[in-house]
């Protein structure tokens, strides 16, 4: 009786040593980066909280040790991506656009994080109702309140400005007032303290679901179409395929149970979604005709 209970001891020991060697072996390693330079939210305390959950996740659910690397040089994480250091990279589109000639031979997938309910976003420019202001030649001399980091924001009023002007002068508006939050943007239009704003259209829905009261006294001067979006993704061509696989299970799984929704909710997004080339190319176009207004009017 010793004797087979010894045997099935040494048995339970053989199938937990392999199922454990099984287990490493299916463990998949992956890098991925973060480009601090234009997602704001990162430096926040919730969105670190809900970095580490969804990495429990990975790990747990789906055997993925993922090795978290911040970058604060665009330069630096645009070289490790081609130079395949890195299996995913995450950043502004602004970035991507200014390096998608390099970007693109190296690019297998596209995802874009949702802060609102659309998989693109547009930008408004926003004032008071009572304002002066009626269109962007009136924005001589005004000052213009967003988030401190909103480059496309910005981009889009200036390319705006140079196909109304003709011409591009750093002085003709006073100057970006910056935030910390588009809310604050927002509501420091609201109350008069700047003369405009520029933010993402689905931010003036969250403002006035607090407070209808002002979306009723601002007015949209101008409105973009629906081609941008405020966090772009992309997976390098040579990730391997169980790790994309594996990583998309992963976020389809996160509004399908309260802890995966507490991540979302920490991260202050909708969903992180695939997007495909075709869709972030209008976006693509209008970024080079602003180019080639820059080339044209900026002397």
């Amino acid at each position: 009786m010793i004797k087979e209970f010894h045997i099935v001891i040494k048995i339970i020991a053989i199938l937990s040593i392999f199922l454990t060697a099984l287990q490493a072996q299916e463990m998949r390693n992956a890098t991925m980066g973060y480009l601090t330079d234009g997602m704001n939210d990162i430096k926040y305390k919730d969105t670190r909280i809900a970095f580490s959950m969804w990495l429990e996740d990975l790990a747990t659910k789906e055997f993925m040790d993922i090795n978290m690397v911040y970058y604060d040089s665009s330069m630096n994480i645009v070289n490790d991506f081609i130079n395949y250091e890195l299996d995913y990279l995450t950043l502004n589109p602004i970035f991507y656009l200014k390096n998608q000639k390099i970007i693109d031979p190296w690019a297998e997938e596209f995802w874009v994080v949702n802060k609102g309910k659309n998989q693109l976003e547009s930008y408004l420019i926003l004032v008071r109702e009572d304002s002066d202001i009626k269109t962007l030649k009136d924005l001589k001399n005004k000052s213009v309140g967003t988030r401190e980091d909103n480059y496309l924001g910005k981009m889009y009023l200036e390319s705006e400005l140079l196909q109304v002007r003709r011409k591009y002068s750093r002085n003709y508006f006073k100057g970006y007032i910056n935030t910390g939050k588009f809310s604050t943007a927002i509501l420091n239009t609201f109350f008069g303290k700047v003369d405009a704003c520029i933010v993402p259209s689905y931010t003036l829905d969250l403002v006035s679901e607090m407070n209808p009261s002002i979306k009723k006294s601002l007015r949209v001067i101008k409105r973009s179409e629906e081609i941008f979006f405020p966090i772009l993704a992309i997976f390098h061509i040579n990730t391997q395929k169980k790790i994309i696989d594996d990583f998309a299970l992963s976020v389809k799984g996160l509004k399908e149970s309260p802890r995966g929704r507490n991540i979302l909710n920490l991260f202050k997004m909708e969903g992180l979604r695939r997007i495909s080339k075709e869709k972030i190319a209008p976006m693509k176009e209008y970024y080079n005709n602003y180019l080639g207004l820059r080339k044209k009017y900026v002397k």
